[in-house]
């Protein structure tokens, strides 16, 4: 379960990807459902709703085929109600009567935020490994680097400062990155699976 574990870089990836994917997400729901709302006193309206609805569901499909991929959930396509009469007002009265369809867009709005933490935790982790690998190697020699640093004056104490949230990071982060995509996944799993 440590860094250098398959299970720990998956759920990196995921979340990741989850952030593009879910501002992207995001971007095509809002513009895609106020597009349809103005245009819906016309017909037009009606064909852009249809197009915003599926355009969700496109978004939510790739959301968990990436939970699939990544963090081996078993999110399968939800069941959805099908359009009791042909054509375009069909599928869209069904897609507006289906509660899936709206968990879909509930999901989508909720998925930007968790996606901005979980990517955000990675990005933080990275940076603290990183700074905790290189301060020592940055500080040798150098006094006026470490004199003024927290830790100091001494080299010692200033690189065990700085080191240390970087071990910590190692040691806990494969925690934190397994809590994070776990809330994802929980996400996925309630809302659109």
């Amino acid at each position: 379960m440590g860094f250098l574990g398959a299970d720990t870089w998956r759920r990196t990836l995921y979340a990741l990807l989850s952030l593009p994917a879910g501002f992207a997400g995001f971007v095509v729901t809002v513009l895609s459902l106020a597009v349809s709302a103005v245009l819906s006193v016309t017909v037009v309206g009606a064909l852009c709703f249809n197009l915003a609805f599926a355009l969700v569901q496109l978004c939510t499909r790739l959301e968990r085929s990436l939970a699939r991929r990544l963090l081996r959930l078993p999110a399968g396509e939800p069941l959805r109600r099908e359009p009791v009469r042909p054509g375009p007002a069909g599928r869209l009265a069904a897609r507006m009567t289906d509660r899936q369809s709206w968990r879909d867009i509930g999901f989508i709005l909720v998925n930007l935020p968790v996606s901005i933490l979980a990517a955000f935790v990675i990005v933080l982790a990275a940076v603290l490994i990183v700074r905790g690998i290189t301060y020592p190697f940055m500080a040798w020699g150098n006094v006026a680097y470490y004199h003024q640093a927290w830790g100091g004056p001494t080299y010692l104490g200033a690189v065990a400062v700085h080191s240390v949230p970087g071990l910590l990071t190692v040691i806990l982060g494969p925690v934190v990155i397994r809590t994070v995509t776990g809330l994802q996944g929980r996400l996925i799993q309630r809302m659109i699976s």
